[in-house]
């Protein structure tokens, strides 16, 4: 996240990172979330903003970027 958003405030440029896991996989090995409670945490300590997959698509095809 740190490097990301050193990234960002030096280009001005969004940083956009992916996570995709197979619902099955998280059901098995992370059935509690761990990995996106710490993920979200970690995204609100250091101000950052989270979208989801749809929302990104849309400033794609909007040409926000």
């Amino acid at each position: 996240f740190d490097q990301g958003n050193a990234f960002t405030q030096k280009t001005g440029n969004d940083v956009h990172i992916g996570l995709c896991l197979h619902p099955q996989a998280v059901a098995e090995y992370d059935p509690q979330l761990e990995l996106h409670k710490r993920m979200i945490g970690l995204a609100e300590q250091k101000k950052l903003m989270i979208v989801t997959y749809d929302e990104v698509a849309t400033m794609v095809l909007r040409d926000e970027f």
